[in-house]
């Protein structure tokens, strides 16, 4: 039993009043009058009064409170993500001519390895191995082949260079689709939020990319009055996409996608929390949460130090927003294979080894210290490798930078699975009412239930795809080891689509959201569900005005929704995984149907006593067999009309 919530704001004079010199004993043991008349029993009256016409503020939360509750209990804004995976593309060396009897297939790499005699080119797709170097270099024999083997040599290196994609790579896509029209989503522009690296010997590498909506501009937001703890709102639009906040990329030099602030001429940074500053670091600090201004407005607000954790802004000096980033919501679709162009490239470079002029295409970011590549990758890299001059003491650097890229260009990438999140947006407007909702929800997949949820509302509340949708899921235990099967069963694709069987990227998309969310002990198997065959052959004889046909097709539509794995059993909420069929159900099920004047024979296989046909684990029925109405016979397949 809960504990009852006392009630303090409907108190009354008299009980105050009583309450008070209640406590008067308490105090001094020698006030014993309590007459009206005494001075002190006056002046505990008169509180009393003004506590009657006060108290009702007592069980009042102020907007502040509730902000802060709110702050504590919701989850921050998901953005939309997505898994890509950037390969290793074609590299090629030249070579005047291929040796006679060369014939790559002989080393099984007819796929991987081409020679092009009208460029002369020697081309090799992906990262050689040592193996297919020997392979390659052993399909001459001649000593006199010594340049077809030191092309298979350059080849080799060149193909295994290390190649490493610095965090905020643009990554975009002609076919990536938005699911609604939003003025600040961005389009369909994706970047990569941490730094990877693709190995010697390795063709590719996965990475996380977030979906990019940057707001640019000069926005002012106040000006400093040189007092401690100061405060300024950023106004926006009701219901605008929320401030993209990354704790953990604050202060990169490198890559930082939260605001950006200057006071007077100087920049600052976002810091999560101003108590980890100190006197001296120009940070400040951002409400997540937005407060609500007015009606149509609501307002992040950025705080800034006082003094002893982080700078105070001076008195007069101008406090500008030049930069924020949005989060997204799950209507930006982007279905699996869709994200496959590199828009941009960055290399850290520093500000004393970048030459006078750069080619087109190329420019260099003087803050944040870095070499930016733009205009569909396709720059004069011969020209702008030889920028540098060869005495140079930076040439080392600059060309090791130009390198890089030249890498990274070629580089060919693609997201396996189509992108997710964009979940808990809460505006100032709907925190309490819709982000409160949500704590009902689990987060963590720990019992079968929570396997269920997060399998069906908790993965197609994550995705905007419309065509990777759940409709049913099953967990069960596997093993005592922590082993966990989901079984999936997806929304139909056509209204003839007897037994929803789910596509192979919806089964990755459901174990990736489920992977996440899992115990770090339990291994999950995300699979299709089994349709297994139960022969059933029923001999029926109809009313006088019944028709045959129509009765024969009546049977069978209704035998099928009996049995579907999504609109099954007695309450129509999907067959049981697993459950059995029983003869008995059948002549229930078969008398119920108008038209029906008897039920002759029923069998369940070949055993005319089967009074039960027991499914496999983890298996839906999948009905199939004849019909018999006065000597006619249809089949009980649905996929055959009834004519």
């Amino acid at each position: 039993m809960a504990l009852p919530i006392p009630k303090i704001d409907d108190l009354s004079y008299q009980q105050i009043r009583s309450i008070l010199l209640d406590e008067l004993p308490l105090i001094s043991r020698d006030y014993t009058d309590h007459n009206a008349s005494d001075p002190g029993i006056a002046l505990l009256e008169l509180l009393s009064a003004m506590g009657e016409s006060i108290i009702y503020r007592c069980d009042q939360i102020s907007p502040e409170v509730e902000r802060n509750f709110l702050k504590m209990v919701l989850d921050r804004p998901e953005p939309v993500t997505a898994t890509v995976v950037f390969y290793r593309g074609k590299k090629s060396v030249p070579l005047a001519a291929l040796p006679t009897g060369v014939d790559f297939e002989d080393a099984g790499l007819g796929e991987k390895m081409s020679y092009d005699s009208g460029t002369g080119l020697l081309s090799f797709d992906g990262a050689m191995t040592e193996l297919n170097r020997q392979r390659l270099s052993a399909l001459s024999d001649d000593s006199d082949d010594s340049l077809y083997k030191a092309a298979v040599t350059a080849l080799f290196e060149a193909t295994n260079k290390v190649i490493v994609i610095h965090a905020g790579t643009v990554i975009t896509g002609a076919d990536a689709a938005v699911g609604r029209a939003v003025p600040d989503a961005g389009g369909t522009l994706f970047e990569t939020i941490g730094e990877v690296e693709i190995p010697a010997m390795t063709n590719n590498v996965t990475a996380t990319v977030r979906h990019l909506a940057v707001w640019e501009g000069s926005q002012s937001l106040g000006t400093g009055s040189g007092e401690p703890d100061q405060y300024f709102d950023l106004v926006l639009p009701k219901g605008s996409l929320p401030l993209l906040l990354d704790p953990a990329r604050q202060g990169s030099l490198a890559y930082d996608p939260n605001p950006l602030i200057t006071v007077g001429a100087e920049t600052w940074c976002y810091a999560s929390d101003l108590l980890d500053a100190v006197e001296t670091d120009a940070v400040f600090t951002v409400e997540w949460l937005p407060r609500r201004v007015s009606a149509e407005e609501q307002a992040y607000r950025f705080r800034f130090g006082n003094g002893v954790n982080g700078r105070i802004p001076a008195d007069g000096e101008l406090v500008v927003c030049l930069r924020y980033q949005r989060v997204a919501d799950r209507y930006v679709q982007v279905a699996a294979n869709c994200l496959d162009t590199i828009q941009s490239l960055r290399e850290p470079l520093p500000p004393d080894a970048v030459p006078a002029g750069l080619v087109s295409g190329v420019t260099y970011d003087t803050t944040r210290e870095l070499l930016l590549l733009t205009g569909g990758l396709t720059v004069d890299w011969a020209t702008l490798r030889d920028l540098v001059p060869a005495d140079a003491s930076y040439l080392a650097t600059y060309q090791s930078a130009i390198d890089n890229l030249f890498e990274q260009s070629a580089l060919h990438v693609n997201n396996p699975h189509p992108a997710r999140g964009g979940r808990y947006l809460f505006g100032a407007h709907t925190a309490a009412e819709q982000g409160l909702g949500t704590l009902f929800d689990p987060d963590r997949a720990i019992a079968a239930r929570d396997f269920q949820f997060m399998a069906t509302d908790g993965f197609n509340g994550s995705s905007g795809l419309k065509a990777l949708k759940v409709a049913r899921a099953h967990a069960l235990r596997t093993d005592d080891l922590g082993g966990v099967a989901v079984i999936v069963v997806p929304e139909r694709a056509s209204i003839s689509d007897w037994w929803p069987t789910p596509t192979l990227d919806l089964l990755n998309a459901v174990y990736q959201f489920i992977d996440e969310r899992r115990v770090i002990t339990t291994r999950v198997l995300v699979q299709a569900p089994i349709y297994q065959e139960i022969a059933l052959y029923l001999s029926i004889k109809s009313k006088l005005h019944a028709d045959p046909v129509e009765l024969a097709g009546a049977i069978q539509k209704t035998v099928r929704r009996r049995f579907d794995a999504l609109d099954g059993g007695i309450d129509g909420t999907g067959w049981p995984i697993g459950r059995g069929v029983y003869r008995s159900e059948l002549f229930q099920l078969l008398k119920g149907i108008n038209g029906v004047d008897q039920i002759e024979s029923v069998r369940i296989g070949n055993n005319v006593d089967n009074a039960l046909f027991n499914l496999s684990p983890l298996t839906f029925p999948k009905i199939v067999g004849e019909l018999c109405i006065g000597g006619r016979t249809w089949p009980l397949d649905p996929t055959v009309p009834i004519t």
